[in-house]
């Protein structure tokens, strides 16, 4: 197979920026789509290695580092113990946020989505009932606490890749000084110093909304832009139109006690 570099996250980290950033690189190709889940998913006929490969179809000739980014991967060991077996000698990036502030944003990124509905604390309770290696292709999984357990993960990363081959990143150094965290990422690749003048953020939860006819949006997807276009607006004069859908503010005690319980998942992100 053609991928030889991983970003499984974490979740909300900035991985898809990093995603973003990384594709720039000439000698860099990250995957067409961003979060295929490969090696998460069960072994598909559909989706096997001839598919995995064709993520980079678009690479050019001078491509040294094939790159594919799915959050998935982070959290679930049989996905990580998978991808080190197929790939050959992959490295892997792996880029951490404050655990209690990547919670939240987890949380209010899910809601915002209208995939979580419950209240923090009811979302919490309803994570601890699940299946812990449970993935579904279409994502969006209630990982609150799981996303944040670095104090498990990141040992565990380092212990299947080798130390050598992982390189740790703060999303908070991403956002400030993307060119210092940029030149690292291509110093582990091997590939040549390249400047990116332009600033990414992608997947921002502010910026969600959810959509409040989707089978409309289905139907319209034939007709030209232009049509779609005029739809939308009238969507949005009739009060129609995708809308903000902002979570519930957990109370004090709940925010108490996730700072006790990722007491040893921040020391694991200070000390970077």
């Amino acid at each position: 197979m053609k991928c030889n570099l991983i970003v499984p996250g974490f979740a909300k980290c900035g991985s898809s920026s990093l995603h973003e950033y990384l594709n720039l690189h000439p000698q860099i190709c990250m995957s067409s789509e961003k979060e295929p889940h490969y090696f998460s998913l069960e072994k598909d006929p559909q989706r096997g290695p001839d598919w995995h490969d064709s993520l980079f179809n678009h690479a050019n000739s001078g491509t040294k580092v094939f790159g594919e980014s799915s959050t998935s991967y982070s959290v679930l060991e049989p996905a990580l113990i998978r991808a080190r077996s197929e790939l050959s000698n992959p490295q892997v990036i792996l880029i951490l946020r404050e655990p209690l502030e990547r919670l939240l944003s987890h949380y209010n990124w899910r809601y915002s989505l209208g995939l979580e509905t419950l209240s923090l604390e009811d979302g919490l309770a309803a994570e601890a009932t699940l299946p812990v290696a449970t993935f579904r292709r279409n994502g969006g999984h209630r990982w609150y606490r799981r996303a944040s357990n670095y104090s498990f993960f990141v040992p565990l990363v380092r212990q299947i890749y080798g130390d050598e081959n992982v390189l740790l990143l703060k999303s908070d150094d991403l956002a400030r000084v993307p060119q210092e965290v940029l030149a690292r990422c291509f110093d582990f690749l091997n590939v040549d110093p390249f400047v990116i003048n332009q600033e990414i953020r992608s997947n921002v939860t502010s910026d969600k909304r959810v959509n409040r006819c989707p089978k409309l949006r289905r139907l319209l997807s034939p007709l030209p832009s232009s049509v779609k276009d005029a739809l939308k607006r009238a969507q949005v004069v009739m009060g129609l139109g995708p809308r903000k859908l902002v979570a519930p503010i957990p109370c004090n005690e709940t925010i108490s006690s996730l700072r006790l319980e990722l007491k040893d998942d921040s020391e694991v992100y200070n000390q970077l």
